[in-house]
């Protein structure tokens, strides 16, 4: 089953709000004789983590919300939506939660805070 994003709730992170921390592993080097060097990826490289806030109305979080926790199963089941990749909002990732979106109040709106992996060639 193809799960997608929340209809009728916002996905576009606030400015300023998006980050992609660092790989874990830096590629693998190979020193050759002629002093040249072959870097390679390592298996998994493909898989990056985001960071992002997004602001929701408390209609749209309590909405948002128990689609996070009936829909993906308390958020840990991948689903298919966009994301922004540090320039444009790009369509048809698949999006896990990394770790449980944290809502902070600011009345009327909820700024929720994202922290999702997004998994390669989907």
């Amino acid at each position: 089953m193809t799960i997608t994003w929340l209809e009728g709730t916002p996905d576009v992170p606030l400015v300023d709000s998006w980050s992609m921390p660092d790989p874990y592993l830096d590629n693998l080097v190979t020193d050759f004789d002629g002093g040249n060097k072959r870097a390679r990826t390592r298996p998994g490289d493909g898989l990056r983590r985001i960071n992002f806030d997004i602001l929701m109305s408390k209609a749209q979080y309590a909405a948002f919300d128990n689609w996070v926790k009936v829909t993906l199963n308390r958020g840990t089941v991948r689903w298919i939506g966009r994301y922004y990749d540090g320039t444009q909002m790009v369509s048809g990732g698949l999006l896990q939660f990394a770790s449980k979106p944290v809502p902070s109040t600011n009345w009327p709106k909820v700024v929720v805070k994202f922290d999702v992996w997004i998994y390669p060639n989907v």
